[in-house]
């Protein structure tokens, strides 16, 4: 035993270094690689409701089903949006109180970040010293509007004040089959821990005793008052949403929207269509330029072919206009009567083109031994077709741009529409749950 014990000493001394070493190397590891890690704080409260042992001396209505149903009912009351709304806007009423940051209330940078962002409008609703002054002014203010400063910071999702957070990092339980729920809140800052479960308890004492006192005859006046006023709210959203497609002309947005992009998807392809047979008029142009004499060339190059098909261009451009407006039912009979004078116009332009190409004299053989006659025709037509579509172009950019203006105004208007049907949702569920 003897050598044994000296056997084991000598081997501990001869890698005491080693035994050192792996622990500290270990310990500092752990400090860089955890020290940038956010630290995470959690508060615990205990509240006594006596349900289960009763407030009353007549303890015969007592079973297990109806204690368990009244704790139910007042979790549920903790954790409905309500409470943890009026929770997140207390805790930022006390931030608003605060001269400078208070570890006990909320670490200063948080509260830098938090009072370098709200306007002076909103620093003004704190009234000093008076904390239900100030959290009557910052409930006024966020109800207001559907579009505020406040509104904005409570739907922030990684808000202190946004329920949803709230109720994420809150955790609601049954002490056993005592009479005690236990409330635990988490949280990056040691005092909004704190503090959320302290206005958490004080808004929900407030519902609950307003909830007990429903069972008397002062509750019904009061959920009748709550039954009207949304009411209200949903008729004023619903009147917010039958104005806003009033003076927007919307029937039925999806169905507008759909015909537009199926008119818009049609107009592209009626468009390649046109350009594609710009560009052949074009091609077969100058390629029977290319075979027909310099003579013939001349002359259809003159002033006159000039005149006429420039003027067929404008009556072209001007019956296309006239289509767009036979397509929106502006049929009226001076409309009517226009479009049949400048119809009439085209076809005396082409009639005036064809006796000019009939009074060019040089009508030989080409140099590819086609009949330069025909060269003439086929150039003719050609050039009827080109200044048909040129016309249709210049229409089509139009269109286009008129298209970009409607998609412009329909984009935001989708936004919006569901932004309204959001907020009747909203209303109406709270309508149907009271």
């Amino acid at each position: 035993m003897k050598f044994s014990a000296i056997y084991f000493v000598r081997l501990f001394l001869r890698h005491l270094l080693l035994i050192i070493a792996v622990p500290v190397v270990l310990a500092v590891t752990v400090f860089f690689l955890t020290k940038d890690e956010p630290k995470t704080y959690i508060s615990k409260t205990t509240v006594y409701t006596s349900l289960a042992s009763g407030s009353s001396v007549d303890l015969s209505g007592f079973t297990v089903n109806t204690v368990n149903t009244q704790f139910d009912n007042l979790m549920g009351i903790i954790k409905s949006y309500a409470t943890l709304e009026k929770t997140g806007l207390s805790l930022f009423a006390s931030h608003l109180l605060l001269g400078q940051a208070d570890p006990l209330v909320i670490l200063p940078e948080h509260y830098d970040e938090i009072i370098k962002n709200v306007p002076a409008d909103v620093k003004k609703l704190a009234v000093k010293g008076d904390f239900d002054k100030t959290f009557a002014n910052v409930l006024q203010y966020y109800g207001s509007s559907d579009k505020n400063f406040i509104q904005e910071l409570v739907n922030q999702r990684e808000s202190y004040y946004n329920p949803s957070s709230i109720l994420g990092k809150l955790t609601v339980r049954r002490l056993q089959n005592s009479d005690n729920i236990e409330l635990s809140y988490v949280s990056d800052d040691p005092g909004i821990c704190q503090q959320t479960l302290v206005y958490l308890v004080r808004v929900y004492r407030q519902a609950y005793n307003l909830q007990k006192a429903g069972q008397s005859e002062n509750a019904v006046s009061y959920f009748e008052a709550e039954v009207a006023r949304a009411a209200k709210q949903l008729e004023e959203a619903e009147n917010e949403l039958l104005d806003f497609n009033k003076s927007n002309k919307i029937i039925n947005y999806n169905e507008q929207s759909k015909f537009i992009a199926g008119r818009k998807e049609q107009f592209e392809m009626s468009s390649q269509d046109i350009l594609q047979k710009n560009a052949v008029a074009k091609a077969v142009i100058d390629l029977l330029e290319q075979k027909m004499s310099p003579g013939v060339r001349r002359r259809l190059a003159g002033t006159r072919m000039i005149g006429l098909r420039k003027e067929l261009s404008d009556v072209n451009r001007n019956l296309a206009a006239m289509q767009l407006l036979y397509e929106d039912q502006d049929s009226s009979v001076g409309n009517q009567s226009k479009f049949r004078e400048l119809t009439q116009r085209s076809f005396d332009l082409k009639e005036n083109m064809r006796s000019v190409v009939d009074s060019v004299y040089e009508l030989t053989n080409g140099t590819t031994n086609v009949p330069e006659r025909n060269i003439v025709t086929d150039w003719l037509s050609s050039v009827i077709d080109y200044e048909g579509t040129k016309a249709q172009i210049a229409l089509m950019d139009k269109q286009r741009q008129e298209f970009d203006v409607i998609y412009s105004d329909y984009a935001p208007m989708g936004a919006m529409m569901r932004r309204l049907e959001r907020r009747i949702n909203v209303a109406e569920d709270e309508y149907i749950s009271l």
